[in-house]
This record gives C-alpha cells, sequence and structure tokens, in this order.
C-alpha cells in the first residue's frame, strides 16, 4: 500500500469578464515582468517563477522570439508552453439560455460550468490518455453517485480497481466526470476516458448540478423526462481536431468496455426530486 498526498488544484470561481485564464499546469514555471529597452520598446525578462496551478486572467497574447507569453492584467506573463488557457465558448445549439451545462476542452484539459451564456467556474482536468481517448460530443448527464466502485483492464497495468470514486456524473455509456484523489497531474491526458478533475472541484459540481441528490451514499439515476428538464449537459471538444471519425468511434467504444466498467449500486436506486433552475 502506497499514502499518496491529497490534490492540491482547487478551481475559480469565475467574476463576469474573468476570462480567459490562464492555468499553470506544470511544477514550475518562470515569470516575465515588462522592462523597457534602450529602443523604447519594452521586452519581457525573467523575474520569478509561479507555482503549479497558479492563475491569473490574460490581457493579451504576445509573440516573442522564443514562443507566445501570456500576458496578465498586472503585466507579468508566463509562457504558453507552461501554462494551460481556459476560454469562454458559445452556447451549443439545444441549451436553454438558463440551463446548467458543463463544458470539457480536450485540447487544453480545462473545464468550465456554465448558467446559460455565463461561465461561473473553471478548472483544470485529466481527460483520457492515448489508447483510451475522451469521445467528443454533446451529452446529458444520466446519473450522479456520490462514490463509485471503478473496475477495467489496463493496457499496461492489467485490472485496474479503484475504490470511491468521487462524485461522479455520468453523461455517455461508462463515460463520467468525476473526482481523482490519486493523482494530481491535472491539466495532462491521465485518464481511462472519463474525465477526472481534483475531488473539491467535483464536489462542487456534484452539488452545483440539477436535479439535487436525495442523500449520501446513493445514486441518482435521472428518467428521461427528469434528464430533459433539469440535468445539465455535459460538452465534450477538442478545438484542435476535425469531427470525430467512425474508427476513431469503435476505438473509443472498446475502451469504454474495456475499462471504467461499473459496479452496480445495488437495488432499485432511487430517482432525484426534480429542481427548477435558476
Amino acid at each position: 500500500m502506497e499514502v499518496l498526498p491529497p490534490p492540491t488544484l482547487v478551481g475559480e470561481l469565475l467574476d463576469p469578464g474573468e476570462l480567459p485564464v490562464a492555468f499553470v499546469y506544470r511544477d514550475r514555471a518562470d515569470v516575465f515582468c515588462p522592462t523597457p529597452a534602450d529602443s523604447g520598446a519594452v521586452k519581457y525578462q525573467p523575474c520569478g517563477s509561479a507555482e503549479k496551478f497558479a492563475r491569473f486572467s490574460i490581457a493579451r497574447e504576445l509573440a516573442d522570439g522564443d514562443g507566445v507569453l501570456l500576458v496578465g492584467r498586472d503585466g507579468h506573463a508566463v509562457r504558453a508552453e507552461d501554462a494551460r488557457v481556459v476560454r469562454s465558448v458559445a452556447r451549443p445549439d439545444g441549451i436553454d439560455e438558463a440551463a446548467k451545462w458543463i463544458h470539457i476542452e480536450l485540447s487544453e484539459q480545462a473545464l468550465v460550468a456554465y448558467v446559460g451564456d455565463r461561465p461561473i467556474f473553471a478548472t483544470l482536468a485529466s481527460s483520457g490518455r492515448k489508447g483510451y481517448e475522451t469521445p467528443t460530443g454533446t451529452y446529458k448527464v444520466m446519473r450522479k453517485n456520490g462514490s463509485k466502485l471503478m473496475i477495467g483492464e489496463d493496457d499496461v497495468d492489467g485490472i485496474c480497481d479503484v475504490e470511491e470514486v468521487p462524485w461522479a456524473l455520468f453523461y455517455h455509456r461508462g463515460y463520467a466526470v468525476h473526482g481523482a484523489y490519486w493523482h494530481d497531474d491535472f491539466g495532462n491526458t491521465k485518464s481511462h476516458g472519463c474525465t477526472n478533475i481534483a475531488p473539491a472541484d467535483a464536489h462542487f459540481l456534484f452539488w452545483w448540478s440539477s436535479p439535487s441528490y436525495p442523500r449520501a451514499g446513493t445514486a441518482c439515476d435521472f428518467a428521461t423526462a427528469e434528464r430533459a428538464l433539469c440535468s445539465p449537459t455535459a460538452s465534450v471538444n477538442d478545438s484542435t481536431l476535425r469531427p470525430t471519425s467512425h474508427a476513431s468511434r469503435r476505438r473509443a467504444q472498446r475502451a469504454s468496455r474495456r475499462c471504467c466498467w461499473e459496479v452496480p449500486s445495488g437495488p432499485a436506486e432511487p430517482r432525484c426530486a426534480r429542481e427548477r433552475i435558476p
């Protein structure tokens, strides 16, 4: 048995207009400060370092000789290669202007929770690694589990058996957004297809999302009418890729069967009470 330190990431509650936001996802990132040059131009020189998961609102993106700098509103900057950028996206068709929904951007390993067109929460995520890619698409959340035993196969490690996976929102087959207490590598692909987020962030999404949860230790399985009325939508996108091919979808389906098998929770699971969307 190995004792692991708890994840340190906690996401960001957003103020209006705060996006785009940069999250440092490397263990350490150089910080650059503006310095007047002899020519009268401003150059950015190293002036410190930023810790992992530091974040700031981006005022502008500046190309320099070594790449792109993400410049904050206070004038300090980090290299784009050291950070994930969380941007606002348009509300997908079919989502009501007052509805709650979750956007997962695979290219940046980022997650944003919305109410209508307003982003209210942002954090980093870890989606499926190579061979277990998370499928893109727009899905209704089907079920909520306060905790879940997940068992599956890994091409390297063999059978994986993870107990008490916390705060899971299942949206498609065996795919879910859930807390991951076994790593702190958010911002990088890591999982067997699900979207890992820090437990604190998963806890927030679980209780923020509708419908309400009946009691601790049980599951919420939404009936079709309930899903249509009040369960959130999960929009999974990769802005760097073309639409998913048939072959890619088949590989994702095989990966879903191979891993993230859910162990049944027991007898009939209670339905969630409907909750009006604020």
